[in-house]
């Protein structure tokens, strides 16, 4: 498993460097449109092939599933606890972040008083606290909430996300780490392979059934770490479209073609180009268009989309007993308070809240780290919140219509990831 983790991560790493080979920005650009059919199908090409072995543990997963139907969760646990995950080893930089701030009480009274990474250095054990930041920057740098969106600057563009996470955690006065949460999911997980052995080698076909169930574990166990890897290896694509681009727009605002390099985030592939070509400054309302993109962005995203564009509804805005209805993908039953949060940069979540999103990508990881539940607007079994939410044993229901504009922050909730309901206690 280490040499994939170190085969996506060193194909990622190249592709990336051969995008930003050139120093112009319009040949940066050039790049970046020129090479997304070779980057498209190269990343379907090459790495989705490697995507086999993870693919064997959830068909392991989903055997040991049928052979004790009454135990999924049991069997949900047994998959819990590796060190080696992506979200995971993100948290656990995060950990270290949290400790160094601990360790130097000026570091954590700069977090906490919300001064800028610049500030924080010139504290005693600032460079420290920058030194260990930008060993979590070295691995995960190049993610950011919504990565997809190539316009969004990535955490090692500006890493306020990170610090507001560290601050949240300083803020909430309370020292358990996520190391301990770890061990304890790997105790709750080598019981839950016991467990299961021990109910295997029951009756009398245990004897055949055990051997079998063994080796389904190990599969399940050892593979299905490796599901965030090929994200985390493509991501480095995503950053260096970003970059490129970035560097286009900051090119032509320089030239006082554009008033701002971020215009560039609103102009037509053809645009771009012909600023470029032309010399001249842009001739485009990109006022109106930033406008019209925020207002497409408080839209609701449907729970599907067909190819043909076409959005089909969905039953899922009914209430069962007076319980929001939605699509249960992390079994287990949590009451607490909600926080509803639209943009994971600029908000941040207490320890023991309920995360109320509308959905979640790698980048709302560092998050789960304090919740206590999830519920999403959109998402299903396979989708990252889910992933996510099961490995840290949180109760999870998504495809909750409409759920960030009917529940309200401070609201009392009961999740149950089992049944896929939500009751709003207030």
């Amino acid at each position: 498993m280490p040499h994939l983790r170190q085969w996506y991560r060193e194909w990622g790493e190249q592709a990336a460097t051969e995008i930003l080979e050139p120093d112009d920005g319009e040949q940066l650009a050039r790049t970046v449109f020129d090479g997304l059919p070779y980057d498209t199908v190269s990343l379907m090409r090459e790495v989705y092939p490697r995507f086999m072995p993870l693919m064997a543990g959830m068909t392991a997963g989903k055997a040991l599933k049928k052979l004790f139907p009454e135990e999924h969760a049991t069997v949900d646990a047994a998959g819990r606890g590796s060190s080696d995950e992506v979200g995971t080893r993100m948290n656990l930089g995060l950990d270290d972040l949290e400790a160094v701030a601990h360790e130097y009480p000026a570091v954590g009274e700069a977090l906490r008083d919300g001064r800028t990474l610049a500030e924080i250095a010139t504290v005693d054990g600032g460079d420290a606290f920058v030194s260990e930041l930008e060993t979590f920057l070295e691995d995960f740098g190049h993610r950011t909430t919504g990565e997809i969106d190539v316009s969004r600057p990535r955490w090692r563009d500006d890493p306020a996300g990170v610090l507001q996470i560290v601050r949240s955690n300083l803020r909430a006065g309370d020292e358990e780490t996520y190391r301990s949460h770890l061990r304890a999911r790997q105790q709750a997980a080598k019981q839950a392979v016991d467990d299961l052995l021990r109910k295997a080698g029951q009756g009398v076909l245990g004897p055949l059934r055990r051997p079998l169930v063994r080796r389904l574990l190990r599969v399940y166990r050892g593979y299905i770490p490796l599901r965030d890897e090929p994200k985390q290896g493509s991501a480095h694509l995503f950053a260096a479209w970003h970059e490129g681009l970035q560097h286009a727009g900051e090119q032509l605002a320089a030239n006082d073609q554009l008033r701002d390099p971020d215009d560039v985030w609103y102009l037509r592939k053809e645009e771009l180009f012909e600023l470029f070509e032309s010399g001249a400054a842009a001739n485009i309302d990109v006022d109106s268009r930033r406008r019209e993109h925020e207002r497409f962005a408080r839209l609701d995203a449907p729970a599907l989309l067909t190819s043909e564009g076409e959005a089909l509804t969905t039953r899922t805005d009914q209430c069962l007993d007076g319980a929001l209805v939605g699509t249960g993908v992390s079994s287990g039953v949590i009451e607490g308070t909600a926080r509803v949060i639209h943009n994971p940069s600029e908000s941040t979540l207490e320890k023991g809240e309920i995360l109320v999103a509308p959905s979640c990508d790698p980048g709302w990881t560092p998050l789960f780290l304090n919740a206590s539940g999830l519920v999403t607007d959109v998402g299903g079994r396979m989708t990252h919140g889910a992933l996510v939410a099961r490995e840290y044993g949180l109760p999870a229901v998504m495809s909750v219509s409409g759920a960030t504009k009917r529940i309200e922050t401070g609201q009392r909730l009961r999740v149950d990831g089992s049944r896929g309901t939500v009751e709003r206690l207030d």
